[in-house]
């Protein structure tokens, strides 16, 4: 599906003008009139020549003119040529445009890089005259899409990780300290050139720190990431590089911190989002050019799984400044292919003061704004993961005398969101257990109308009573994970059993009035990053009956879709370029290689996520969802 050349041309015109004059004065007496007769003979005999020299150099003149216009006409031509070049007519489809004024259309026209024409094949036929037959594509009833955004990922830290040769141990390795420890040990074994060693995906509950990773390695920096990304272990030369010591302040004491010993020395353990990503920028330093390169495995990746934008949920233990700079560096090479919206970190006024980060951002956003890099967004966390019993819980834990943890407090929520009103910043703050969530709901009352969006990312814990609180919020967006809304734990150890009914009430805030987007908070899990995978999950829930899924409303497709494109687009402000198939915008759409995804939702990696009844199920879809081709600005960058 490449573009080819049609040729245009336009009829220059030509206007010449000449002019001459002369004028003989004359006298009397004979002499006289001798005199100027011979004169006038002289000069007859000379004005013939004369003549013939003007006209001639007004020939000369003509033809540069002639010659000129001609260039100039060539010229136009060639630019018509160029701009017909982008021409490209796309019919026959299933489109389904993210746009309410018309949901459904059958064809679209592009060229430079904007939807020109949105609409049926009869409207597209009237650019199609004079375009050979690449220029035109027959659609045979496919579904396409805008290009969908990632409405809440971890894109640059994912990058990051990358660059830094992470891996995820299998969960099954989580059995035990000893057999997650050991994949460590083959870990190290296998790479032993590695500068350092960075691992995710071990269980939020081991009592390990810096003796029992040193008895595998000592001599260089390793850190062993929480499932979550909500806690770390560490050995001793991550606490010698990081600086990290008796006298090391903890972030929140008592909800995020280094564990310590009767002494008082930091043990390995680090309990916690805020304490651990700080330790990991002291001690982890990551390469400019390795990082280059993994953005550009990421990108790949993401335009795979049809993405063509990103809304980032903040930059984890990295310098801001450096990713932003190496994001710049992509656009301006040509290589970045995507809109990414970061997000700025505050971590709370216990780690930095509240005008630092204003600074930030307001920095950033004027430094780095640019076609493709959109910041702006304040990233902020009111309570931790269910997982690690620091979700903030109205009500304790089943399972633990606890109702989680405040990460940052309704005053330093309700100070933060006042500062973006302020600067024209929009809110983006995490938010899973419902005393979290009405302390953020608290904070966006107090501080009433704002231009920029806000936002709660997860919203797990969902009352109907917060539910109807947060629909009276003008413009509040939900971003969730619909994957999550599982029954994977088993109810005798979930340690909200108790509350199942109220978890991942998603359809039922958007049928409030909430607007929600999706995003997969993906911390590793390639699987999770596939769109395929969540929209079958949003679809999926039974408001009757408890499954692989947990009671719900079910979303319909085209919710599932408007959550993946113009919602997301919406929430950081980017939806008059992006977001939906509409006339002027930037075209950049997804070629599904089905005609309706809803019978087969069952992607490449659902086995892999699904209980074996489901399992079973999606391998008896004979076609797997994915991306046939995903356009952005009208160029190609990914074909299946």
């Amino acid at each position: 599906m490449k573009k080819r050349i049609v040729a245009f041309f336009l009829i220059g015109a030509l206007s010449l003008s000449l002019a001459a004059c002369g004028s003989q004065e004359q006298s009397s007496g004979d002499t006289a009139a001798e005199d100027d007769n011979t004169a006038e003979e002289e000069t007859e005999t000379a004005d013939p020549s004369e003549g013939e020299t003007a006209e001639t150099a007004d020939s000369s003149e003509g033809d540069a003119a002639e010659a000129t216009d001609a260039s100039e006409a060539a010229d136009a031509s060639e630019e018509e040529t160029a701009k017909a070049a982008d021409i490209m007519v796309y019919k026959n489809g299933n489109i389904y445009t993210s746009d309410e004024e018309q949901s459904y259309v059958s064809a679209i026209v592009v060229q430079d890089g904007k939807f020109l024409y949105v609409g049926d094949d009869e409207g597209a036929a009237e650019y199609e005259e004079g375009l050979p037959e690449e220029n035109i594509v027959d659609l045979d009833g496919a579904l396409v899409t805008a290009g969908l955004i990632e409405g809440h990922t971890h894109f640059s830290f994912m990058a990051a990780m990358k660059s830094l040769n992470y891996v995820e141990i299998p969960s099954t390795a989580n059995e035990s300290a000893e057999t997650a420890l050991a994949e460590l040990k083959k870990f190290v074994e296998e790479h032993p050139d590695y500068d350092q060693y960075v691992m995710g995906n071990f269980s939020q509950t081991f009592d390990i720190g810096a003796k029992e990773i040193d008895e595998i390695c000592s001599d260089k920096p390793v850190i062993l990431v929480g499932m979550g990304l909500h806690c770390g272990y560490v050995n001793s030369k991550f606490l010698e590089v990081g600086g990290i010591n008796k006298d090391s302040t903890d972030a929140i004491p008592g909800q995020t911190y280094y564990e310590r010993d009767e002494d008082g020395n930091p043990t390995g353990k680090i309990v916690e989002l805020t304490q651990t990503w700080i330790a990991f920028q002291q001690a982890i330093k990551i390469d400019d050019e390795k990082l280059y390169d993994a953005y550009l495995e990421m990108i790949d990746l993401y335009h795979s799984y049809g993405f063509t934008g990103v809304a980032e949920g903040g930059f984890l233990g990295l310098d801001e400044y450096q990713i932003l700079d190496t994001l710049t560096e992509l656009e301006e090479n040509g290589d970045l292919n995507m809109v990414d919206c970061p997000a700025t970190i505050w971590y709370g006024h216990t780690v930095t003061d509240l005008e630092e980060v204003e600074e930030r951002l307001v920095t950033q956003k004027e430094t780095y704004t640019s076609d493709l890099i959109h910041p702006g967004t304040l990233k902020m966390w009111a309570d931790g993961t269910l997982g690690a019993h620091s979700a903030l819980l109205r009500e304790p834990y089943v399972d633990k005398d606890t109702c989680g943890v405040y990460l940052n407090t309704v005053e330093d929520l309700t100070a933060a969101a006042e500062m973006c009103k302020e600067n024209d910043m929009n809110i983006h703050y995490h938010a899973i257990g419902d005393q979290a969530i009405e302390n953020v709901l608290t904070a966006y009352e107090a501080v009433g109308e704002t231009s920029g969006t806000k936002s709660i990312v997860h919203f797990q814990i969902s009352a109907p009573d917060l539910i109807e609180r947060a629909s009276k919020i003008d413009g509040l967006i939900v971003n969730m994970t619909p994957i999550w809304a599982n029954t994977v734990t088993p109810e005798e150890v979930d340690p909200v059993s108790d509350r199942r009914d109220i978890y991942g009430l998603y359809k039922e805030a958007s049928d409030a009035g909430i607007t929600i987007n999706f995003g997969a908070d993906s911390n590793g899990k390639e699987a999770c990053w596939n769109p395929a995978t969540m929209i079958m999950a949003a679809m999926s829930r039974d408001p009757e009956e408890e499954g692989f899924f947990l009671k719900g409303e079910p979303f319909s497709l085209e919710e599932s879709l408007d959550a993946y494109t113009i919602n997301v687009a919406k929430e950081r402000r980017i939806e008059d370029e992006y977001g939906s198939i509409e006339e002027g915008k930037s075209a950049d759409f997804v070629i599904w290689n089905l005609d309706n995804l809803t019978e087969q939702l069952a992607a490449e990696y659902m086995p892999d996520l699904l209980p074996e009844t489901l399992a079973e199920d999606a391998e008896d879809v004979d076609t797997p969802v994915y991306a046939e081709n995903v356009y952005f600005k009208g160029e190609l960058v990914y074909e299946h």
